[in-house]
């Protein structure tokens, strides 16, 4: 599998106060995170011999089976970015 490490640091601080040059960092909090993700890839072969009607109809329930799974992916993906947009 594929390993992705992530570090945030994401400063929060009060209004007004939290810009005030020295004192600023009384009225202000630093958080870091480290996120982990691991991609993992799993492949099932299957041997299909397209003369057969029954492996046509095999073909065709993989191929839809996969289109359903690049779909959810997209989605997720879209979702993600459209949270860290949001966040900015």
């Amino acid at each position: 599998g594929m390993i992705k490490k992530e570090t945030k640091k994401t400063i929060h601080k009060m209004p007004i106060l939290g810009s005030i040059p020295f004192l600023g960092r009384l009225f202000n909090k630093t958080v870091d995170s480290v996120e982990n993700t691991q991609l993992w890839i799993l492949i099932t072969p299957h041997i299909i011999d397209i003369s057969k009607p029954e492996d046509k109809e095999t073909l065709k329930k993989l191929q839809e089976e996969q289109r359903k799974q690049v779909e959810m992916k997209m989605k997720t993906e879209m979702n993600k970015t459209i949270r860290q947009d949001n966040n900015k």
